[in-house]
């Protein structure tokens, strides 16, 4: 029955279940919708875990449509996400399109931008949709209500967002939307736009969280406890390592089709360092070259471990700095000529390719990465 999807382990929750069932059973090709917003070019191993779900459906025959919130990401939530401009979040795509595109590699996955409808989209037809959700429903968010109860002071923006993701489900007509656990709520705001537009409501899907490799309750960048997708393979494989071996299990539960009984066999013989290497060899060659995975591995087995330093810094820190002036104030890099040097040698990246001598006065964003060499990693945070 094609209903035994719904087994998968990387599925946290689903609404309806009746109705999704009778759709998996159908045996028609259904669409399934998903997205992110593009505030920054940065994705890490929690994105992925819905991404691999994504693909466990298109083994099936179901279509992906992918939604890349070119406009929603613009708005901000005065806390964690900075406002951005419509070119900002353009050019932010633009390096999403190519991972997606390439990890997919599927003529069923469809990459959608909101800018195709919401750039033409007409005044009256934006009231049309706005009128149908209650200001009631959109204040009973749970973060809304904290917010109002801790005196956050929150704009008139911040309340749209569930409705502009509602609107995308207007446009494409999915017949299950995917998402996290935060969005459960937007993704109820869809269903209810869907509905009191003649339009046969989505079904829901609510992925499984990846907790961080701190064993923390969430994988978040601003928190440090994340693996980048486009960070360089030897950082990715010390991370993996450093994964606490009690966590690493469930790491290859979720982000590989390993059996379970091969991975209860791993964790009853407390054989981490197995569960490790699996997951370093079945996840990366998702996004590398195999022969660069194996080297990181080979490195980090003749020489140890390395004591990298993971250090964020916050936009108010920086101040709208360029990647030189950082550089030569953090310390980093002693003079212009050491930069120059090890620019030459390939030893700065910036989210894990090298730079030119044209690139050192860019201006730094949220979700940027610098790495200096293997042990300096410098994130870019809120």
């Amino acid at each position: 029955m094609n209903n035994s999807i719904l087994n998968n382990k990387r599925i946290r929750e689903v609404f309806p279940e009746q109705s999704i069932i009778t759709k998996l059973n159908s045996g028609d090709k259904l669409i399934i919708k998903s997205g992110i917003d593009p505030t920054t070019t940065d994705l890490h191993f929690g994105h992925l875990l819905g991404l691999m779900l994504l693909k466990d459906f298109i083994r099936l025959g179901h279509r992906v449509i992918f939604i890349l919130g070119d406009f929603t990401a613009q708005l901000g939530d005065g806390i964690e996400r900075p406002q951005l401009s419509l070119s900002q979040t353009k050019e932010n795509s633009e390096k999403l399109i190519l991972f997606l595109n390439k990890f997919f590699n599927s003529d069923n996955f469809h990459i959608r931008k909101q800018s195709e409808w919401f750039e033409n989209i007409t005044f009256e037809k934006l009231i049309s949709h706005f009128s149908k959700i209650s200001l009631r429903k959109l204040l009973s968010r749970g973060t809304t209500d904290e917010k109002l109860s801790a005196n956050v002071n929150m704009n008139l923006h911040e309340f749209i967002y569930p409705v502009l993701m509602a609107i995308d489900s207007i446009e494409t007509k999915p017949d299950i939307e995917m998402g996290s656990i935060e969005q459960k709520f937007n993704l109820e705001i869809c269903r209810e736009l869907m509905e009191k537009k003649g339009i046969e409501p989505e079904d829901v899907i609510i992925n499984q969280r990846l907790r961080g490799i701190d064993g923390s309750e969430k994988m978040s960048k601003s928190q440090n406890n994340f693996i980048g997708i486009f960070e360089n393979t030897d950082i990715q494989v010390e991370k993996i390592l450093k994964i606490p071996n009690d966590l690493i299990f469930e790491f290859l539960d979720l982000l590989t089709d390993i059996t379970a009984e091969e991975i209860n066999g791993l964790r009853k013989s407390n054989n981490w360092l197995e569960a490790k290497k699996l997951l370093i060899f079945n996840v990366l060659i998702l996004f590398h070259d195999a022969t660069d995975v194996q080297n990181a591995w080979n490195d980090c087995m003749n020489h140890g471990l390395r004591n990298i330093k993971n250090i964020n810094l916050k936009l108010t820190e920086i101040k709208g700095s360029s990647i030189v002036k950082i550089l030569l104030k953090k310390g980093f890099i002693t003079s212009k000529r050491e930069i120059k040097r090890n620019i030459l040698s390939g030893k700065i990246k910036l989210n894990g390719k090298g730079i030119s001598q044209e690139m050192l006065d860019k201006i730094l964003i949220k979700g940027d990465q610098i790495t200096i060499g293997k042990n300096i990693i410098l994130n870019i945070t809120d």
